[in-house]
């Protein structure tokens, strides 16, 4: 009687149970299989980016926008 153990499986797959046989004297290829089950695979779904960081950004170009219209609009009183 034998046991079959696995230390270490391949990634993303769990540790195979241990498994346990016996050979007999019949003269004949005798097979064992160990399988590894895959691990779950995790699916993220859905939009995780920052809104309020792209909202602020807008903003504050929207202020540069403003701010250098402004400042043309008063360069251009202060010439006449």
């Amino acid at each position: 009687t034998y046991v079959l153990h696995e230390d270490l499986a391949p990634a993303g797959y769990n540790v195979a149970s241990d498994i346990e046989f016996t050979i007999s004297d019949t003269g004949e290829v005798q097979k064992v299989v160990m399988k590894d089950e895959a691990k779950p695979v995790v699916v993220k779904t859905g939009d995780d980016s920052n809104m309020s960081f792209y909202i602020a950004m807008g903003m504050f170009a929207l202020g540069l926008i403003v701010c250098f219209y402004a400042k043309r609009k008063y360069g251009e009183k202060n010439d006449k």
